[in-house]
């Protein structure tokens, strides 16, 4: 199939809402950046019902294969660091398999067996700061 052809129907596939598959070369552009996951939660007894911040999910990937990251939960933080590995359209972090569902320059989606996650870009990393100086 002609290049061009190919690029239609990937548009054609994301705009019909299909999920097109994940290289690993696609997952390249996460690494040497941090990425940053929001979670809300309603409070259905309040009227009317509104979201609040519940949990705060951020992760820097070194292209060492290591990571560093931090998670802020119903008002408690605390930072690690672990190891990760790209593989087709995976993250294994840990032992634990993320399936990416999608990639981009400012975003990834992925599941690991409960609701689907969106990280957003945050910043880029470099050798000295690994965490764009965030952490």
């Amino acid at each position: 199939m002609p290049l061009a052809k190919v690029g239609l129907a990937i548009t054609a596939a994301a705009a019909l809402g299909m999920t097109v598959p994940v290289r690993a070369s696609d997952l390249s552009v996460i690494v040497d950046a941090c990425w940053e996951y929001r979670g809300f939660k309603t409070n259905d007894r309040k009227e009317p019902p509104r979201s609040t911040l519940n949990h705060i999910h951020q992760i820097c990937f070194r292209r060492d294969g290591s990571a560093d990251g931090f998670t802020y939960h119903d008002r408690d933080a605390w930072d690690w660091s672990v190891d990760y590995e790209l593989m087709e359209e995976k993250i294994i972090i840990n032992g634990l398999t993320w399936t990416v569902i999608s990639v981009d320059q400012r975003q990834f989606t992925v599941e690991d067996g409960g609701e689907p996650r969106t990280y957003r870009y945050v910043c880029r990393t470099t050798d000295e700061t690994s965490a764009c100086g965030l952490l």
